[in-house]
Formats: C-alpha cells, structure tokens, sequence
C-alpha cells in the first residue's frame, strides 16, 4: 500500500513539474495588450498609438527556455490593417510575465 501510494505521488510530482512555464493564451494575450498600449502612448506617432490600436490575437507560443517564451500574436488596428509580431517574455517572481523584445513580421 504504502509503495503504490508513493509511485503516485511521485508520477503526480513529475507531471506537475513541468506545468506552468509557459503562459496561458489569455495571460499572453493580456500581458501584449498591456505593452503595445504603453508603446502606443509612448511613441504616439507609430501604428500602436493608442487612437490605432484595437487588440491581440494570440496565434502560437513557444517555450525558448525556463521560463522564457516566444510569443507569435496577430495585432489588429482600427483601420482595419493586421501585423504579425513576435514577442519574447519572460517570468520573473514577483512581476509575472514581461514582454522583453518584439519585432514586427511582415504580412504576406
């Protein structure tokens, strides 16, 4: 009895290890929201200001490193123009998930 129960709960302890280090889509989709509106205010003479700017489209996420991740989103305006960005994040304790770099990817 006492071997059963501590093969589940090791199985239960290696599953749960590798959970939780990637952001869920809307944590992604949250946290890039955040920052092209911050951009936008910024640097009010690019696409992103804030009178352009309408939302995120989170299309892929990728994991680089621990805690580390390449984020592939869909941005939308309000003219009805579309552009591909590519973020990286990162996940520090107390702050959560940041957007460290971006860069845009042109349309096809």
């Amino acid at each position: 009895m006492l071997k059963k129960t501590f093969i589940v709960f090791c199985a239960v302890l290696f599953l749960s290890a590798c959970g939780g280090r990637v952001p869920t889509a809307k944590t992604a989709q949250s946290t890039a929201k955040t920052h092209f509106k911050k951009y936008g205010r910024q640097y009010a003479n690019t696409s992103y200001n804030r009178d352009n700017f309408r939302s995120v489209q989170i299309n892929q996420i990728q994991e680089l490193s621990y805690k580390k991740v390449l984020v592939d989103a869909l941005v939308s305006f309000k003219n009805g123009e579309r552009a591909r960005v590519l973020l990286t994040m990162d996940n520090k304790f107390p702050r959560g998930w940041r957007v460290i770099s971006w860069e845009q990817v042109l349309l096809r």
